[in-house]
């Protein structure tokens, strides 16, 4: 008993050159202190990676003028995320606005390699005594 060629045959379904596979979705988190002043890597997303998202947890500063957090992918620090407040609201904090701009990658793997996460915390007038340690939650697709 053998198979015919006809059952052989691809399914018309499933991943094809114009529905290709679905990708994971996936979150990377790490804990940011106030003493963080000095940009650190955090966290490394695949070269491939596409950041769909980030939260960041965590009571509010009581710092006197600002209390910022800050990401990207060099020492900088600010080239997803420049200055989020954390002093005006803790527990949860969704970015208002952002360096990022949200386009999947749609560009061959960068040159560079994986993509480092860069963070810091930064404040400005009489040093804070409390808040922090903020719990940073990246979501991206590799």
């Amino acid at each position: 008993m053998g198979l015919k060629t006809s059952d052989l045959t691809a399914p018309i379904y499933g991943p094809t050159t114009l529905t290709p596979p679905g990708k994971d979705h996936l979150t990377k988190t790490f804990t940011l202190a106030r003493t963080d002043t000095v940009a650190d890597v955090k966290a490394v997303l695949p070269a491939s990676a596409t950041i769909m998202d980030f939260r960041i947890y965590g009571p509010a500063s009581n710092a006197a003028t600002t209390a910022t957090i800050n990401l990207g992918t060099t020492v900088t620090a600010t080239e997803i995320l420049n200055a989020q407040d954390v002093k005006t609201a803790g527990g949860l904090v969704r970015p208002t606005t952002s360096v990022q701009s949200f386009v999947p990658n749609l560009e061959p793997v960068p040159w560079v390699g994986d993509i480092q996460i860069w963070a810091k915390y930064a404040e400005t007038g009489t040093a804070s005594t409390l808040g922090g340690p903020w719990v940073v939650m990246i979501d991206y697709i590799p």
